[in-house]
Formats: structure tokens, C-alpha cells, sequence
């Protein structure tokens, strides 16, 4: 008998076509691995965006995000066609370690980069948070007004080193000017016009690359 199908007999669910395997709100207590067939995932839209689809074959895990923080499905999972899969849970991943360690490997890269996205996902936010909290700062005086990244940092509560980049950032297109470890407010009109998404780690509007 190969690995695979030891691997099934041990962790397999047949899933024939038409199965729904979880809806959007299901408690997220599982993952799947794909051994065969064709699973389609939707993501419902909002009011201001569309319904998303994916469709993802054997070699593919299906659930590792709502896996990694135990709480609900955000999307729907059907099988097009009649599956195999290996059902992989807290319970039971010990065992899959050790039956399959090709797959925990690529389970364990999976689940990496599902955090790292995460991660990712939230520095972002607290660089455009941070970034939006010093730009009032800077602009509550007025033109001429100068700064001093201590004082914000104390003021705001956010790092003195995050500060001095965004700062940085800001002289660097025009807004502000160095002056003896402080910074002067030169051209209001340039940080209402900088979007919230710039942090001091982005080259260009938009985020990070």
C-alpha cells in the first residue's frame, strides 16, 4: 500500500460532486488536503464588492486560514466533482506528522504563509494608523509649526522610531522640512493630499510591494 492511500484510509472523506464541505459561519475546526477532484471556494461580496471564486485541485489545503485562528468560515466550499480528501484537525495532525511528513511539510509552509499574510495584513493597518495620527499631529498648529519626534511620540503614543521615519517620509515630499533634529511644517496642502493608505516603509502611495 503507498503513502497516499495509507494516507486515506487513516484521513480520508470521499466527498462526492454537489458536497458542500462548510458554508460562510461554520465553526472552522478542520482542514482539508486535496488528495483528488476539484474543490470551488466563494467568498460572498459586499455592498461594494463582488462574490469571489476560486477553484483549487489535488495538492491544494482547503480551510488552513479559519484552521490557524479556530473561528468561523468566511466562505462556502462545494465539490465540483467526487473528492477525495484528508481531513486534518488538532486531534489527528500528530498522526498525519508522522504517516505523511512530505505533507506536514507542506501543511506546515501552507500555515506560514497564511500567517505571514496575516501579519502582513496587520502592519499595514498600524503603519497606515500610525501615518494617519501623525500627519493630524503635524498639521494642528499650522504652517511654521515645528516638531520634535519625541514629542509627538509622547503626544500620540505611537514608537519615537516610527515617528522619525514617517516624518522622513513627509520632508521627503516637501511637506515638512529638517531642521536641527526637529521638522517644520512647510506645506499643509501636501499632507491633506497624501493618501492614509502611505506608510514609512512605502516608496509609493498604495501600501506595501
Amino acid at each position: 500500500m503507498d503513502r497516499e492511500e495509507k494516507l486515506y484510509r487513516m484521513f480520508g472523506k470521499f466527498c462526492p460532486q454537489g458536497t458542500i464541505l462548510f458554508s460562510e459561519n461554520d465553526p472552522a475546526e478542520e482542514m482539508f488536503y486535496i488528495q483528488a477532484g476539484r474543490i470551488r471556494v466563494t467568498t460572498q461580496g459586499g455592498a461594494d464588492s463582488p462574490e469571489e471564486t476560486r477553484d483549487i485541485g489535488a495538492g491544494e489545503l482547503l480551510g488552513e486560514d479559519s484552521f490557524v485562528g479556530r473561528g468561523q468560515r468566511t466562505n462556502m466550499a462545494e465539490a465540483l466533482v467526487d473528492s477525495r480528501l484528508l481531513v486534518i484537525d488538532p486531534g489527528n495532525v500528530d498522526s498525519v506528522v508522522r504517516t505523511g511528513p512530505e505533507l506536514a511539510e507542506m501543511i506546515v509552509l501552507k500555515l506560514l504563509d497564511s500567517l505571514k499574510g496575516a501579519w502582513e495584513t496587520l502592519y499595514d493597518w498600524l503603519c497606515s494608523h500610525a501615518w494617519e495620527r501623525v500627519r493630524g499631529n503635524v498639521a494642528s498648529e499650522g504652517t511654521g509649526s515645528t516638531r520634535d519626534p519625541g514629542q509627538v511620540s509622547a503626544a500620540i503614543g505611537v514608537e519615537e522610531f516610527a515617528i522619525r521615519m514617517i516624518l522622513e517620509k513627509m520632508t521627503q515630499t516637501g511637506a515638512l522640512a529638517a531642521e536641527s533634529g526637529s521638522y517644520v511644517l512647510k506645506d499643509a496642502s501636501l499632507l491633506d493630499r497624501m493618501r492614509t493608505a502611505d506608510s514609512p516603509q512605502t516608496g509609493e502611495t498604495g501600501g506595501r510591494r
